[in-house]
């Protein structure tokens, strides 16, 4: 099953990073399921890499949103929310 993926920055559109986020989970769905969002954001977060994390903020059924942040003197500040949904 293929998904639709929509990336919000929280601050303003950057199409580059947009796309990488995008990009990052095209990539975690071909080794999960849409039905196994943890699985989803382990693999995106081993993609993006140290210092950034991946959190499963909600799910409904299929449909799934992560949050993406990013460590800055130790805090996560949150950059982007992803939103899964089947196609």
């Amino acid at each position: 099953m293929t998904a639709q993926v929509q990336v919000k920055l929280v601050q303003g559109s950057q199409p580059e990073l947009e796309a990488s986020l995008r990009d990052v989970f095209l990539v975690a769905l071909r080794h999960s399921a849409l039905d196994q969002p943890q699985a989803i954001a382990a693999a995106a977060a081993q993609q993006l890499g140290r210092g950034r994390l991946v959190t499963l903020e909600a799910q409904r059924g299929l449909w799934s949103r992560y949050r993406i942040a990013v460590r800055v003197q130790g805090m996560p500040i949150t950059i982007a929310s992803v939103e899964l949904t089947p196609s």
